[in-house]
């Protein structure tokens, strides 16, 4: 498997999640995990094996194990696990990018290609996707905060966390 993240923190973050899988459900635990394990097969991703033991039973260590590091991720991130030690990779977001948002995509391509030469401008790029994302966000008609063209990034991002109901300490603002 061609790995992103450290084998530390790989098998502490696997360990995170097997334990979260097992408290899902007081009763029935065996049913329950392979439905749970079931559903990351059907939405999550289909490229792990769902392993047995030798009664038939769910190999939940083994199974989260076969799931390559993105995979992993999604799961962690669906039992609400913090994953603040592992930043996505940049092929990744490359690849979210190209699916949903081009102009966003081609920013990014365009920072990308300047961080060693023109770091200032890389970083100035980067500002600009990551803006223009948020504004996109803050556009759902779901979402009290509406994105106002002043803000800076820092503003925007305070007023996303908030409208997520994530924001640290929204009283200190």
């Amino acid at each position: 498997m061609n790995s992103e993240m450290s084998p530390k923190y790989r098998a502490q973050l696997t360990e995170k999640i097997n334990r979260a899988i097992w408290d899902l459900s007081p009763s029935n635990k065996y049913k329950n995990v392979r439905t749970y394990i079931n559903a990351c097969y059907e939405n999550i991703d289909r490229d792990f094996h769902i392993k047995e033991d030798h009664e038939g039973d769910i190999n939940l260590f083994s199974t989260l194990d076969s799931m390559n590091d993105e995979t992993l991720l999604k799961v962690a991130i669906d039992l609400s696990i913090d994953t603040p030690d592992f930043i996505p990779s940049i092929p990744t977001f490359r690849n979210l990018l190209k699916t949903d948002y081009k102009n966003a995509r081609n920013t990014f391509e365009k920072a990308f290609k300047q961080v060693e030469e023109n770091p200032d401008t890389a970083i100035g790029l980067a500002n600009s996707t990551l803006e223009g994302m948020i504004k996109e966000i803050l556009q759902d008609d779901r979402l009290e905060v509406k994105p106002n063209s002043k803000k800076t990034l820092y503003d925007l991002t305070k007023d996303a966390l908030k409208a997520f109901q994530s924001y640290p300490n929204a009283a200190r603002d």
